[in-house]
């Protein structure tokens, strides 16, 4: 463990966030993330950081999504990671606390979202440490929101639309059937349909786009 931080969340509730960083030759794998865990336990840490000079497994990035409390960010990626954006939950759990201490949401790394002929936009994904929820933060219009559950959908103030769905992702090498829960975004995609060929320019198209996931197995 490199670093170990409590953060104040609130006036009486804080949360325990580890870093570590793994200068290997070899990419992160599944091995790490359970050594990881063990190490947070250990801790007490409500939130875990892994740092991957040179990157990670498929296996490494389903188990720590799995986690939920477990985010794996490439060392280009180590200037923009932010621990102080943590917001109560607005999913299930804070729904079924009517007012007591919920779950939290930690908005630790910015995305950039590039759309055609639009300025670039910036969004913050999260999950709840408690009911799991996805959390969606939209920059643009200041938007905060939770998608509840396996099939929500959600329309922030810019109109961008958000879904969640879950899939089945068939089997793997073990024979185990899995499943996850997918965060979608609706963006336009270029496309020029065979009618417009000649087009001068190509008509919009909206398509989901996956931003994010959580394996349920």
């Amino acid at each position: 463990m490199d670093v170990l931080i409590d953060a104040r969340v609130a006036e009486d509730i804080s949360r325990r966030v580890i870093v570590d960083a793994k200068f290997r030759k070899r990419k992160i794998d599944i091995k790490d993330i359970e050594s990881f865990e063990g190490m947070m336990k250990d801790c007490r840490a409500q939130r875990g950081i892994l740092v991957c000079a040179n990157g990670f497994t498929h296996a490494a990035l389903r188990r720590a999504q799995k986690a939920i409390t477990i985010s794996l960010v490439p060392a280009e990626a180590i200037e923009s990671l932010d621990i102080e954006s943590w917001y109560p939950c607005l999913g299930k759990c804070a729904m079924e606390n009517r007012g007591r201490t919920a779950g939290w949401v930690l908005y630790d790394r910015p995305l950039g979202l590039v759309q055609r002929d639009s300025p670039l936009t910036i969004l913050a994904i999260g999950k709840c440490d408690g009911c799991n929820d996805f959390h969606v933060w939209c920059w643009d219009c200041g938007a905060h929101f939770a998608l509840r559950g396996e099939e929500a959908e959600h329309a922030c103030s810019c109109r961008r639309l958000w879904l969640t769905e879950r899939v089945d992702e068939g089997f793997d090498e073990r024979g185990n059937h899995l499943e996850s829960i997918r965060l979608l975004l609706v963006v336009p995609v270029d496309a020029t349909p065979l009618e417009h060929e000649t087009a001068t320019e190509s008509p919009l198209i909206f398509a989901p786009v996956e931003v994010d996931r959580r394996p349920l197995n």
